[in-house]
């Protein structure tokens, strides 16, 4: 299990539109390779949509503000 791995899949998903169209549709396929432990993948596709999609555009806002 590496942090920094599950740290940079992380940044890449909120980041990456492209990361996160691919892992929206297929999270299995989307997070292989890149160092993730079975349970860091299990636990980064389980998370919500919504969830993800709220950060997203919170993310998204505080860059647009210049914040």
């Amino acid at each position: 299990m590496s942090l920094s791995a599950y740290q940079r899949t992380l940044a890449r998903l909120y980041t990456d539109e492209r990361a996160r169209r691919e892992f929206l549709k297929d999270p299995r396929r989307a997070l292989r390779g890149g160092g993730l432990s079975s349970q860091e993948r299990r636990s980064l596709a389980a998370l919500a949509a919504a969830r993800r999609a709220r950060f997203c555009k919170g993310l998204r806002r505080k860059r647009e503000e210049g914040g």
